[in-house]
């Protein structure tokens, strides 16, 4: 029975690996994308900003990249400096 659950883990472990090295969901955003720097404007949003930079699917996984590598954690500020994804 350990064995088995051990078995399992590793497939789990396996699974996420490849979902985060190829990206499972179409609209992911990928490690080699081209990126912009913008200067936030009054009114900007996220979301906004998500969808005026890269039109894929899944605007909320370009918002979460954004706050990922941006290291937001709370509302964005106009005149604050950040990368964005480009969709070619």
């Amino acid at each position: 029975m350990i064995l088995g659950g051990y078995a399992s883990l590793v497939g789990i472990g396996l699974v996420t690996i490849g979902a985060a090295a190829f990206g499972m969901n179409r609209g992911d955003v990928p490690r080699d994308t081209h990126t912009k720097t913008y200067i936030v404007q009054a009114g900007d949003t996220l979301w906004g900003i998500s969808n005026r930079f890269d039109s894929r699917d899944n605007t909320d996984a370009v918002e979460s990249w954004i706050e990922q590598k941006n290291r937001i954690i709370t509302d964005i500020q106009p005149g604050q400096t950040i990368v964005v994804p480009v969709r070619r």
